[in-house]
């Protein structure tokens, strides 16, 4: 009877120190695997952000460009609104030093920015929720708008927010600890009905 308990016990502590050197082999793979492509995926993230900034910029630019000398805001606004919709930014920005001077400014800021409900709104300096959202933002850049001759008549911002990113990485997340479980019980279970075939023969 001791024997057979001692037995029991014996093949218990195999199973639960197999199991332990399971769930800590697939963990420790799972992560780094898992913390590898966390990094690669936020690496292209960013890159892909520089980019999409690059490529609004250099599309309002020469447009916006024109219209600020002839004082259109109507007409630049639209333009920031289309480039806004079509693709995934938290804000664009045109600071007008002509239209600045006409009013008795330094300079008119306009664009436009999406609100905390992903609406496209017509961007308010004096609006503190606008403001906020633009220091969190995870991205910006600004680029000078030179006229024909020479001189800085404004300047374009590009906002860009890591929400959609966020996403993409606790998805990564969520997976690992997913995959982990779900390894972890497999191999738990494969090695128990192995080992409890092998004890019957």
């Amino acid at each position: 009877m001791k024997h057979k308990i001692k037995m029991f016990s014996s093949k218990r502590s195999l199973y639960v120190t197999l199991a332990i050197i399971i769930i800590s082999t697939v963990t420790v793979i799972v992560s780094v695997h898992s913390a590898y492509y966390y990094i690669v995926t936020k690496n292209k993230t960013v890159d892909a952000m520089k980019e999409t900034s690059l490529l609004t910029i250099s599309a309002l630019q020469k447009n916006v460009t024109n219209l600020i000398e002839a004082y259109a805001v109507n007409e630049y606004d639209t333009l920031v609104l289309n480039e806004i919709e079509s693709r995934d930014m938290l804000a664009i920005l045109v600071e007008d030093f002509n239209m600045g001077k006409v009013l008795g400014k330094e300079s008119y800021i306009s664009g436009k920015i999406r609100d905390i409900d992903g609406n496209i709104v017509d961007y308010d300096p004096k609006n503190s929720q606008h403001r906020k959202q633009l220091e969190e933002g995870y991205y910006s850049d600004t680029h000078t708008i030179i006229s024909p001759s020479g001189d800085k008549i404004g300047a374009i911002t590009i906002f860009i927010s890591d929400e959609v990113m966020n996403k993409e990485l606790n998805q990564i997340i969520t997976e690992a600890l997913i995959n982990t479980f779900a390894l972890s019980l497999l191999l738990i279970l494969s090695l128990f009905v192995a080992y409890g075939e092998y004890n019957r023969k």
